[in-house]
């Protein structure tokens, strides 16, 4: 039988569930899943290797627990031994929430600590953020933390650069 993609949703709102629900139809073999401790309970390895997760997301929490970086890892872990997996289980993690990858003018954000926090904890795994702020001309940015805590932003723009870009499409 073939993997899951389990995707993890950080509050029962209709918006977040409307997300997990738009990304479930781009992933085949779809389960989307409430966070909990027990939220992976019940699933294989290859199912846990690569999961998404979708919450409300601020510059300094994360889902309707609002959870702090720490605070989501430390819940996480939980759950991880909660289910009987092992760190080296969890290959990646792809994250969805407005501002989770928007960076501050220390060069830092939300993704980035999560990351940290995870290699604390003794995860080797890859993160990738997917985050919106109204704010951004382009809407979309998506920053992308490698295991060795290096950040990488695509599809970010500043509104001078989507100005001369429009300017250019109408050329």
């Amino acid at each position: 039988m073939a993997s899951k993609n389990i995707i993890l949703i950080l509050g029962d709102d209709k918006e977040t569930l409307a997300s997990a629900q738009g990304i479930a139809t781009q992933l085949p073999n779809c389960e989307i899943r409430r966070f909990s401790p027990e939220c992976l309970i019940g699933l294989k390895p290859a199912d846990v290797a690569r999961m998404t997760v979708v919450g409300h997301a601020h510059t300094t929490r994360y889902g309707a627990s609002d959870f702090k970086p720490k605070e989501f890892v430390e819940a996480f872990d939980k759950a991880r031994t909660t289910a009987g997996f092992k760190r080296e289980d969890i290959i990646g993690l792809r994250c969805f929430g407005c501002e989770l990858g928007l960076v501050d003018k220390t060069g830092d954000c939300y993704a980035q600590k999560m990351t940290n926090e995870f290699t604390l904890h003794g995860y080797r795994l890859d993160l990738s953020a997917f985050t919106n702020r109204n704010a951004t001309p382009v809407q979309a940015m998506r920053v992308g933390v490698g295991q060795d805590g290096s950040t990488s932003v695509f599809g970010f723009t500043t509104e001078q650069a989507a100005r001369r870009g429009g300017e250019l499409r109408e050329q």
